[in-house]
């Protein structure tokens, strides 16, 4: 038996699932204002439009981080267009994912996705509710735990595109300031040590090849080839970068005035990695079809 669809109704809908509000009518429509069938209804229509738009690259989005204690997480989910990156609701979706993560305590994007979102669905659930919504590929990409029994972690967000997590010991201000560093600066490690030798060796055959292009005596291709990895492997560590508030002072130098110490730490930002389509612009393509045209 069918029932008079209320907006009562379709904001409930629209709540459960995250849905727009035209789908959720038709949902109610269709099952007759039941409510069950309803969120049935927005649910496969919201993996259709996933289906569809999956094979789109999705290369913007935000970077979001939480620190609780001494957990720390980070979570990048991508979008196709930075107009969608800067919707309320995608927000509020990353924000609830990444508190998911850290009451489910997972830490991977494919356990958080397989996570409850809230009582009544799952993480990829509202995701491709909201696909259903906004109608771009919206990707749960990477999610990083940072779990520690001694130090603290320190967290930064710069434009909710990049984002790091540092575990160090110190006063709060400290953590900040490394945290923003590693924004900033983009270390590899912490410390020159770190670097694995295979890493090593094939920055050693590329400063080598770029020292014996002087045509310079073997003698001094090997210090040329020797400087210019150290500097390498300095301005890759953490400790040995220059502070990014007085470069006249390292910032190992930064952490032995603060009586502090940084033992570790993760980066992310938007897109890295991600192969972008090289799209033609519009005036490109109105180009292409003129002279197909002619």
């Amino acid at each position: 038996m069918s029932s008079v669809v209320t907006s009562a109704m379709i904001q409930e809908l629209r709540q459960k699932t995250q849905a727009g509000m035209l789908l959720c009518k038709k949902a109610l429509d269709e099952s007759g204002g039941d409510m069950q069938k309803a969120m049935e209804f927005v649910a496969k229509a919201g993996h259709v439009k996933a289906a569809k738009s999956a094979s789109r690259v999705a290369a913007e989005g935000i970077i979001a981080a939480l620190v609780v204690g001494q957990q720390g997480l980070l979570l990048e989910v991508n979008s196709e267009t930075d107009f969608v990156a800067r919707d309320q609701s995608f927000n509020d979706f990353c924000k609830q994912a990444i508190n998911a993560a850290l009451s489910n305590n997972v830490d991977t994007a494919e356990a958080l996705l397989a996570s409850p979102f809230d009582a009544t669905m799952s993480v990829e659930e509202a995701r491709t509710g909201l696909v259903a919504r906004i109608g771009e590929n919206l990707q749960v990409r990477r999610l990083a735990r940072m779990s520690v029994t001694s130090g603290k972690i320190a967290s930064y967000v710069h434009l909710n595109r990049i984002g790091v997590i540092v575990h160090y010991d110190g006063p709060e201000s400290l953590g900040k300031d490394l945290a923003m560093q590693v924004a900033a600066s983009q270390p590899e490690f912490v410390r020159s040590s770190e670097v694995p030798a295979d890493r090593l060796d094939s920055e050693k055959r590329i400063f080598m090849a770029q020292a014996e292009g002087t045509g310079k005596p073997p003698a001094v291709i090997e210090k040329m080839m020797e400087g210019r990895l150290k500097k390498w492997a300095q301005e890759v560590s953490l400790v040995d970068q220059p502070y990014f508030k007085n470069p006249d002072q390292s910032i190992q130098q930064v952490i032995d005035a603060n009586k502090g110490a940084v033992y570790s730490f993760v980066r992310y930002q938007v897109g890295e990695g991600i192969v972008k389509e090289d799209k033609p612009s519009f005036a490109e393509e109105v180009q292409a079809q003129a002279s197909r045209g002619s």
